[in-house]
């Protein structure tokens, strides 16, 4: 790790101690929201069980449950970006495609091993883009939920889904710059 790399991973607001808003502003569910309400945390979780069941890595049966855990997974890391103590690499990392052209995205980085199907368990690596405009400061803004698939990938497909999805984030960037952060 680089001095300079390390240096622009602390750079991010939601390591600096100090309380944060946190706004959803990407495509897909969860809904428009300007906090981490119950119905936020929850259309997430559901996001992640149904990616988790396309992949064929979620039984039905074992859904429900999932979501649960799920919810009470991202609730803990929300309310934690939110008072500002993630820590530098392991919770945020700057978005070198992003820097290149600078921007201010971040990656939170997610990580737990579950029990998807009976007796199978399996890491999850879940990533959310994140925007913290110069215009906007005190707050953060999720972009793009993407859920890394490790298992059974070669390195490069999972580097180039992993890109595909910081471009998405670098579009919804520059889309809610030129209509405003602050709309509803």
């Amino acid at each position: 790790m680089t001095d300079k790399r390390a240096e622009r991973d602390a750079r991010s607001r939601m390591t600096r101690h100090e309380p944060l808003r946190y706004g959803w502003r990407g495509q897909e569910p969860p809904h428009l929201t300007d906090d981490c309400d119950d119905r936020f945390i929850r259309e997430l979780a559901e996001l992640l069980a149904n990616q988790q069941f396309l992949a064929e890595n979620l039984d039905w049966k074992n859904r429900d449950k999932y979501m649960r855990r799920t919810r009470m997974f991202i609730r803990q890391k929300m309310d934690r970006i939110r008072e500002g103590h993630a820590y530098p690499r392991s919770d945020i990392r700057s978005l070198e495609l992003a820097d290149e052209q600078g921007i201010p995205l971040f990656e939170m980085r997610w990580h737990r091993t579950m029990y998807l199907r009976e007796d199978d368990k399996q890491d999850e690596h879940i990533r959310q883009y994140c925007a913290e405009p110069d215009d906007m400061p005190g707050w953060v803004f999720g972009l793009v939920v993407h859920f890394k698939n490790v298992n059974g990938q070669d390195e490069k497909k999972i580097h180039e889904e992993q890109d595909e999805h910081i471009r998405d984030a670098i579009t919804r960037y520059r889309d809610n710059a030129r209509i405003g952060w602050s709309r509803p």
